[in-house]
């Protein structure tokens, strides 16, 4: 997967783009063509795009002779990684997610290590004194 320093750019990418298919007249209904996600995933051959798509359930709708996917639903699998990791870090993912796209770093670098939540696992009971002491002293970390 290709990965861009300035995330901005890549969406202002995916939005020129989207303009230039309305202008042509082959962007419809909310639906990209296999060939504009070939694009937008730097693939030289249709066969790899169409393995991305089975790989991230993403949905291939078969219309005369093109193929297109939902638009929404290829852009939610091409940010799915991302929103995972930001789940794992930040209990207040969903505001994280929308400042990364919009752009907003301030928001970003203002995110201290006490509004990150901590993650531990409730499965595990110590056996013995010395197991609860060593996990007690590694929560406190």
């Amino acid at each position: 997967m290709i990965e861009f320093e300035n995330e901005k750019q890549y969406v202002n990418v995916i939005e020129e783009r989207k303009q230039k298919l309305n202008e042509q007249g082959e962007y419809r209904f909310g639906l990209l063509g296999l060939e504009v996600v070939k694009e937008l995933l730097a693939y030289k051959d249709l066969r790899s795009v169409i393995k991305w798509c089975k790989k991230n359930d993403v949905f291939i709708l078969h219309q005369g002779n093109g193929q297109f996917v939902n638009e929404y639903e290829f852009t939610l699998s091409l940010y799915k990684p991302f929103i995972q990791a930001l789940k794992l870090k930040h209990s207040n993912w969903k505001v994280m997610f929308l400042n990364y796209l919009n752009g907003e770093l301030d928001n970003l670098l203002t995110t201290s290590n006490e509004q990150r939540e901590k993650i531990c696992s409730t499965k595990y009971k110590p056996k013995t004194k010395v197991e609860a002491s060593f996990l007690d002293k590694i929560k406190n970390i």
